[in-house]
C-alpha cells in the first residue's frame, strides 16, 4: 500500500533538507553532553558539534523507541525545534490554503524544489 501523499511528500522535504544541511558540515563531530528519559518511551540526547575553525553548535536530538528500534523525531539546534517549527510553518498553511488539499500541494511543490535544487547542487 503506498503512502498517504502528504506523508510521502513530508518524508521527501525531511531527507532533501537534512541530507543538504549535514551535507555543509566539514570534520565536526557530535560530542555528547548528555543524555536524559523523555517520556516513558524516549530520551533526550545532548551533544555539540565541534570541529576546527568553527563555531560549535549545541544539538539535541529527541528519540522513541519503536517497534524495530530507536528513532530521530526530533532535532533541537541551539535550542529551535524542527518539529515545533515545521508544526507552526504547516498550521500557518492549513489555515491560509484551503486545508488538507492545500498543506499536501505545499509539501509537494517543497519536495520538487528541494529535489531540484539537490540535483544541481
Amino acid at each position: 500500500m503506498s503512502k498517504p501523499k502528504f506523508l510521502a511528500g513530508f518524508e521527501d522535504v525531511i531527507v532533501y533538507t537534512w541530507t543538504r544541511r549535514f551535507s555543509e558540515y566539514n570534520g565536526q563531530n557530535p560530542e555528547i553532553q548528555s543524555t536524559a528519559p523523555d517520556g516513558a518511551d524516549g530520551a533526550l540526547v545532548s551533544s555539540t558539534l565541534v570541529g576546527k575553525d568553527v563555531q560549535p553548535v549545541a544539538v539535541a536530538w529527541r528519540l522513541r523507541k519503536r517497534e524495530d528500534g530507536w528513532r530521530v523525531v526530533d532535532v533541537i539546534v541551539e535550542g529551535i525545534s524542527m518539529a515545533v517549527t515545521y508544526r507552526q510553518e504547516y498550521a500557518s498553511i492549513l489555515n491560509q490554503q484551503g486545508g488538507m488539499a492545500g498543506l499536501v500541494t505545499q509539501i509537494q511543490n517543497q519536495a520538487a524544489d528541494l529535489a531540484k535544487q539537490a540535483l544541481a547542487g
